[in-house]
C-alpha cells in the first residue's frame, strides 16, 4: 500500500474537523455545546478552541490530553482511526451513554475529571503512548 505525504495544512484541517465533530456532537443535558461551554469544560478560552476548529493553531498536548482524561481518543482526533471514545474508564462510560441514548454513535455527556492528581511522568507517559500508536500506525500504512 503506497502512503501519501500530507502537507501541514490538511493534518490540521483534518484534526480541526475532528475535534469539530466531537464538539458539535457533545451533549450535556439534553444541550449541545457552544464552543464557549467546551472551552469551559477543558479550562481554556473560546478563542483557543476556535482557533484549533478552524485550523488557525495546532491542538495544544495539554487539550488532548485533556480529551484523554474526559474521555475522547487522542488518536481520533489527531489521526481519524480508531474510535472517538478512549479506552479507559471515562471512554467507556461515554459509549454507554452513547448507545442508550436517542443519537446512536453521539457523544452523550461529558463531565469534567480533576487531573491534578497526576504526576509529570504520568502525563508523559500518555503522550508517549499516543506518539507511539502513531507512529505505529503510520508504518504499518507504509506496509
Amino acid at each position: 500500500m503506497k502512503y501519501s505525504i500530507k502537507t501541514e495544512i490538511e493534518i490540521r484541517n483534518e484534526i480541526a474537523e475532528r475535534l469539530r465533530y466531537v464538539r458539535e456532537n457533545l451533549i450535556i443535558n439534553g444541550v449541545k455545546i457552544s464552543a464557549g461551554q467546551f472551552a469551559e469544560i477543558f479550562d481554556t478560552s473560546e478563542d483557543k478552541i476556535r482557533n484549533y476548529e478552524n485550523s488557525r493553531s495546532n491542538i495544544s498536548i495539554e487539550l488532548l490530553i485533556d480529551l484523554y482524561y474526559h474521555g475522547i481518543n487522542p488518536i481520533f482526533i489527531l489521526t481519524g482511526d480508531g474510535s472517538v471514545y478512549a479506552n479507559n474508564s471515562s471512554g467507556i462510560e461515554l459509549q454507554k451513554q452513547s448507545l442508550n441514548s436517542d443519537l446512536p454513535g453521539k457523544i452523550v455527556e461529558l463531565r469534567k475529571i480533576d487531573t491534578s492528581h497526576y504526576n509529570e511522568d504520568e502525563l508523559l507517559s500518555i503522550i508517549n503512548a499516543a506518539a507511539g500508536d502513531i507512529a505505529n500506525r503510520l508504518r504499518n500504512k507504509k506496509e
